[in-house]
């Protein structure tokens, strides 16, 4: 993106979540403390792109557990992802309502998802514009749970029965999630697991 004079800028979130900005005009550490107008200016855009700590930090590393995710389905029943800890893997999809297509994709294929034991949960800020779908589709409607969890949407992450993120695929999808892909690696996620058992291997 470019700022007010043309600059190109890029932002980088360092180790700590505090955000650098890199431009052709000035490089500076994006700082509440610092009053200027031009890193002020800056601030607000980061804050808007949800890059911020606040927002930043609490998104969960690759091989971590992640945190605890309670939400209204469309019936208003609350649904906790703790639910299917010790019990099976998860597909979380974080996406906006209004992506029919990506909906409709993962009900033609929750069948096969089925078939690894594996749910797929869809968070998103409202009812979805698809009628009918097979899979729990949780109402996040502030978007809080979904800043903790992703940088944006749609996003989708591959937790295995014990609640541990091992795969995370960022959107959009223009061709389509590789479905035969995701599907063998929970496959082969479960074998790992000695407690676990795959009912059936996902065919070709």
């Amino acid at each position: 993106m470019t700022d007010a004079y043309g600059n190109l800028i890029s932002l980088v979130v360092g180790p700590m979540a505090e955000v650098y900005v890199k431009s052709s005009g000035r490089n500076a550490w994006l700082s509440s403390d610092d009053t200027s107008p031009y890193v002020q200016a800056l601030t607000r855009v980061v804050t808007s792109m949800g890059n911020t700590k606040e927002s930043r930090v609490n998104i969960p590393d690759l091989y971590s557990v992640v945190p605890s995710l309670e939400l209204p389905d469309l019936h208003g029943r609350l649904v906790s992802l703790w639910t299917y800890k010790h019990s099976q893997p998860v597909v979380l999809v974080f996406c906006s309502p209004d992506e029919r297509e990506l909906l409709k994709e993962l009900a033609e294929h929750y069948p096969a998802y089925q078939q690894t034991g594996a749910e797929i949960l869809t968070i998103m800020t409202k009812p979805p514009d698809v009628n009918h779908l097979p899979f729990p589709v949780l109402i996040d409607n502030e978007g809080k749970a979904t800043m903790r969890f992703v940088e944006q949407t749609p996003a989708l992450l591959l937790l295995d029965s014990y609640s541990v993120l091992f795969a995370r695929l960022a959107g959009p999808w223009p061709q389509g999630l590789p479905h035969q892909d995701i599907l063998q690696w929970v496959a082969l996620k479960e074998m790992q697991c000695p407690e676990c058992a795959v009912p059936d291997w996902p065919g070709p």
